[in-house]
This record gives C-alpha cells, structure tokens and sequence, in this order.
C-alpha cells in the first residue's frame, strides 16, 4: 500500500471523516476541534495532514514544529485499518518531513489501573517499534497525565521541550 499525504483544508472533501476520527481516537479531554487545529496550520510550524489509500481516507497527522523538535500531537488511523501498517507509515512520513529534528510526543502512561492499559502498551510498543521511547518525563494537564516520549533520547532537552509546549512542568517520573 502506498498512501498519498494531502494538506488538510476546511472545504475539501473528507473533512467530515477527519472531525470523526478526531472526536472517536482520542478519548474528550485530549480533543481540540478540527476548526481550531485547522487555524493552527496559519503558522508555518504546524501541519495538519490527511492520508489516503486511492480515496479511502485512512489516518491523520498534526505536527508543530520548532528549530529542534517535530511535536506530534495527533497521529490516529481509522478503526477498522490499524494494524495493517498504516500507523508506520504514517510515522515514516513523520520523520521524512521532521528531517534531523527530534520526533516527540505525549502519551497516556501505562498504568494496571487504566480501564484502557492494554491500549496503552500496544500505543507505547508501537512507538518504541518505530525508534521513539520513554523520556522518563511526564507532566499533568487538565488531569490527564502523560508520559514524553521521544525518538532520539540523548539529544532530547526536558527544559527545551517545556518551552515548546509553552512552559509546561516536565517531572522526572519514578522508575519503578
């Protein structure tokens, strides 16, 4: 399979799909509106692509980026095609266009107690698959708590990163 990226636009076609997957991968506290990261794409930093096989829209990405890092801050695919690659393909996409800079992003930590902690392992497992792990940073916002993960550890800056997320508090995790 060979999917094709497309800049994604209030008016085009598919749009409604785009706001669906939005609304139905991410659980509501980690929602923005399709509208408002659409306004976000004004900046030259942030992209927000969609993905295609033929015209069977299958997944999305939204990166910001900075001088140092790529922020992924949503990467989903739809329901009924993941595991059959997309997800990677999607990431490949992601460092092509990231070029040297460092891929980040956060994530749910895993946690026995989740209701979703099976879903958490496989999301962590596929990232770690594609060479982005564990920072041992985490932070809460708006009581969700994440873990950091990042694709090229040693030169990743908790400090750095902070700035980029406009001065979030990263807390070096406990290991257990």
């Amino acid at each position: 399979m060979k999917l094709t990226a497309k800049r994604v636009r209030l008016f085009r076609p598919g749009f409604g799909e785009i706001t669906r997957l939005l609304k139905s991968a991410f659980p509501k506290k980690e929602q923005t509106s399709a509208f408002l990261l659409l306004l976000g794409t004004l900046r030259k930093s942030t992209h927000f692509t969609a993905f295609y096989d033929e015209d069977k829209f299958v997944g999305l990405l939204y990166t910001i980026e900075n001088d140092r890092y790529c922020f992924i801050l949503y990467l989903a695919v739809n329901h009924e095609m993941r595991s059959g690659g997309i997800g990677g393909e999607i990431l490949d996409y992601a460092y092509v266009q990231a070029s040297d800079k460092i891929i980040v992003l956060n994530v749910e930590p895993l946690s026995p107690a989740a209701d979703n902690h099976e879903q958490r392992e496989r999301r962590i497992a596929f990232y770690a698959r594609h060479g982005i792990v564990e920072t041992g940073y985490g932070f809460s916002m708006d009581g969700v708590i994440y873990s950091v993960l990042a694709s090229n550890l040693p030169a990743f800056n908790s400090d750095e990163y902070a700035k980029m997320l406009g001065g979030i508090l990263l807390n070096r995790k406990e290991s257990s």
